[in-house]
């Protein structure tokens, strides 16, 4: 059952991805498959690639080398953390607050 819903979850997030390209806001843009679920390719903002990862079974969206410059260890890389730590995990939708009806911070009230 989780199989189906983790191949569910790519297909959905495929299908936004490609409505971008479609459209001509994405260039460049491609699917890999790989073992824990699938990158997607695209060059967005002046062509600038990105890949978006899904891990639907670690429930995991990654845009991998978004902040390339930004050294590990140095505060903007802590301040990054932590705001996007307060985003996530348990307890916190992420979602922004119109969207999901929580506080403005997007998470759940304590």
């Amino acid at each position: 059952m989780d199989d189906l819903i983790y191949r569910h979850a790519q297909q959905e997030i495929g299908a936004v991805l490609q409505d971008y390209a479609t459209r001509g806001v994405f260039q460049d843009y491609r699917v890999e498959p790989r073992k824990s679920g699938v990158d997607f390719h695209f060059g967005w903002l002046y062509g600038q690639p990105f890949t978006l990862g899904c891990e639907p079974g670690h429930r995991r969206l990654s845009l991998l080398d978004l902040l390339p410059r930004v050294e590990t260890g140095s505060l903007m890389h802590k301040e990054i953390r932590a705001w996007l730590k307060g985003r996530s995990g348990a307890g916190c939708a992420g979602a922004p607050a119109r969207r999901s009806g929580k506080g403005a911070s997007g998470c759940a009230p304590a």
